[in-house]
């Protein structure tokens, strides 16, 4: 049964934020969660939400203007969801980077970049989520060093995400 068949008179917001909930175990999230979606939509009332459970990581993509976020059963549920979908807002925040191929670099620049904005908004925004800093940091640290591996294995060293915050 899909999320429309259970909630079939929502609004396409509220069916998204259920979604999110439901498949990211994030019931005792949900006014962080509705705070995160709300930021998305007012910084770019254009941009859409929709979840994917295949096993692609969460992405933008720019000329859809669509955040993806990844709910498959293979990954971590619970707050590594939103610290994503927050990952994600960084890259909004950001701004589209066009058509030109960007160095790995430039790449790796963007996404600590997105992850800074990402634990702005929790330090700022979700004081709530404070306490989380450190498993926040891990998760960060971890899909940094999953980017530079991907892109560079060959020359993948992990002192090389340290070297960004540290």
């Amino acid at each position: 049964m899909n999320n429309e068949t259970k909630h079939p008179k929502l609004s396409p917001r509220e069916r998204i934020f259920n979604e999110i909930t439901d498949l990211g175990n994030l019931e005792c999230y949900s006014e962080e969660l509705n705070l995160i979606i709300d930021l998305i939509c007012s910084y770019d009332q254009d941009i859409k939400l929709c979840t994917r459970t295949d096993t692609t990581p969460s992405s933008i993509i720019w000329n859809e203007k669509i955040i993806r976020l990844n709910l498959s059963d293979k990954r971590e549920k619970g707050l590594p969801v939103m610290w994503d979908l927050l990952h994600e807002y960084g890259h909004l925040m950001d701004g589209d980077p066009g058509i030109k191929k960007l160095s790995i670099e430039e790449i790796i620049l963007r996404e600590k970049s997105a992850w800074d904005k990402a634990q702005g908004v929790i330090e700022k925004i979700l004081s709530s989520l404070i306490s989380s800093i450190p498993q926040f940091q891990a998760h960060r640290d971890k899909c940094l060093e999953s980017y530079l591996r991907q892109m560079n294995p060959q020359n993948f060293h992990h002192n090389k995400v340290e070297s960004f915050y540290y």
